[in-house]
């Protein structure tokens, strides 16, 4: 983990196989999330977040509503498996693509909150609303629970 660490565009985290299996299943059934990124000073920036097999890819949300699939990924996350079978073990890497928008700090921190949405009960009910009850989703009570003004 030390080599996906050492360089400035990367950043990573393990997480046990179990734990992926949840991920990637609701991944699977809930592969779109907006999130939003808190700027400096007390602003934020809407990241779209799409899931494919074993990668997430993380655009801004102005840049998908433009060009849809052909937005750039500014983030990509990407689940290596190759250590669940025997150790238990998953690694997740992200790889920044555009530091001008998203730095190494922004990107754990994307990171972290992408795996505690699609991983812990009470916040995939956002995800899952996002995905699956779109006129029940609120996006100011995601500002709200992650400590971001919306400006008003």
């Amino acid at each position: 983990m030390q080599h996906h660490e050492a360089s400035s565009s990367h950043v990573a985290t393990v997480m046990s196989s179990d734990e992926h299996a949840v991920l990637a299943a609701r991944a699977a059934a809930s592969p779109l999330f907006v999130l939003p990124l808190r700027k400096a000073p007390k602003g934020f920036c809407s990241l779209l977040i799409q899931w494919q097999p074993q990668q997430a890819l993380v655009t801004t949300l102005e840049q998908y509503r433009q060009l849809g699939s052909n937005a750039p990924a500014h983030l990509a996350l990407t689940c290596y498996t190759e250590l669940a079978g025997s150790h238990g073990l998953v690694l997740l890497r992200g790889d920044v693509l555009y530091p001008e928008l998203i730095n190494t700090a922004e990107a754990r921190t994307v990171m972290e909150l992408t795996r505690a949405l699609y991983t812990d009960p009470s916040s995939y009910q956002m995800v899952y609303q996002f995905n699956h009850a779109p006129d029940k989703f609120d996006f100011g009570l995601l500002l709200q629970q992650l400590g971001i003004s919306n400006g008003r």
